[in-house]
């Protein structure tokens, strides 16, 4: 995909969250997540499955469990509209989980709240969570808070544990709906470690036994920057040769040959997805069999290129683990940061701002 794809795709999924996030009038006294959540998903599931057959035959099973998987999150958005509902009245509220499980409460049950986002109940030895998106969530907080009051002589719910216990938080209590961040952390971890994964598999030797081995007949070549192509005949695609100035043992007199039309024994790898797709070759054998690109030479050649990848994987997974270690400390200790350093990592409402006092300068 292109830069102007991913654009397409941000603009997308801002437009639809700020959708999602516009109040709407719930239907009575219920709490469910917005439709296009399941709407979005059902278009997802559908996509998906057609992608996954279409890489399956095209690029075999690796890439299309990857299709395969990001169907199940589309099925998890459907699943969790239908399931994930409150529905409350003047006694008693009735919390449906993802998974179907059904459990009814009072009022008197709640024991105390947290978050204003993404709000959490501790009710009865069980934990509610309310969705951010959540349709008919303001409705049912004011509701269960005025019928606490009204069982409580006028306290509000609380918004810390009664017994003192805090649960482990990353971020001290500082921040908004933190298991939201250690998702999107979780899912930068995993991107880093797919990045030195896919170099470490990248910077592999090819094995005799994994190459195409045949011969082509030249009837043409062009070099472009650093790669020699060589177009062989009734071939539908070129054969490259990585940084020809270096791998081949001579490659002037090769270039010469090339001229003549030449038998060329060969080893390649097929690139036929790539944009431009293309035959890597690994050795090149000229019509007496002597060497005139070994597999020793490819490799270096391929290394140098995969030198200037590995820089900017390696420059990349750095940012993101410093933006995650920036964040838990931020996190952590605000106060210790002034306010727009702060903004860098979270946005505002997000994270409990520190006061600064008025006799102190950041």
């Amino acid at each position: 995909m292109n830069v102007l794809t991913y654009i397409i795709i941000g603009i997308a999924v801002s437009s639809a969250l700020g959708y999602m996030r516009k109040p709407k009038e719930p239907k009575g006294n219920t709490v469910t997540l917005p439709a296009l959540m399941a709407v979005i998903g059902a278009v997802g599931m559908i996509v998906f499955a057609v992608l996954a057959l279409l890489t399956y035959e095209a690029e075999g099973l690796p890439t299309a469990v990857v299709f395969v998987l990001l169907e199940l999150l589309s099925a998890s958005l459907v699943m969790a509209y239908f399931n994930c509902r409150i529905r409350y009245d003047e006694t008693s509220f009735t919390v449906k989980n993802f998974w179907g499980i059904t459990r009814t409460y009072t009022y008197d049950d709640i024991t105390w709240r947290k978050g204003t986002r993404d709000v959490t109940l501790y009710v009865g030895g069980h934990v509610v969570r309310i969705d951010e998106l959540s349709v008919g969530k303001t409705e049912f907080l004011c509701f269960s808070e005025a019928r606490y009051r009204k069982t409580h002589g006028g306290r509000a719910i609380p918004m810390k544990s009664p017994d003192g216990k805090r649960s482990f938080d990353l971020f001290n209590g500082n921040v908004e709906n933190p298991y939201e961040f250690i998702i999107v952390f979780g899912v930068m971890l995993v991107l880093v470690l797919f990045m030195f994964g896919f170099l470490a598999y990248e910077a592999l030797p090819f094995k005799a036994e994994e190459l195409t081995h045949t011969t082509i007949r030249v009837e043409g070549y062009e070099v472009v920057e650093e790669n020699l192509y060589l177009y062989g005949e009734d071939e539908k695609l070129p054969f490259k040769i990585r940084g020809y100035a270096t791998a081949l043992e001579h490659p002037d007199a090769f270039l010469r040959q090339c001229e003549d039309g030449p038998s060329l024994v060969v080893g390649y790898i097929s690139y036929e997805n790539a944009d431009e797709p293309y035959h890597s070759l690994q050795y090149v054998k000229d019509e007496s069999g002597a060497d005139c690109l070994t597999m020793e030479a490819a490799y270096k050649e391929h290394l140098k290129y995969m030198k200037d990848i590995a820089m900017l994987m390696c420059g990349m997974a750095l940012v993101l683990i410093l933006f995650i270690v920036g964040s838990i400390c931020v996190g952590r200790h605000p106060e210790r940061f002034s306010p727009w350093f702060i903004r860098l990592f979270f946005k505002e409402g997000y994270i409990n701002m520190p006061e600064v006092p008025k006799n102190k300068k950041r």
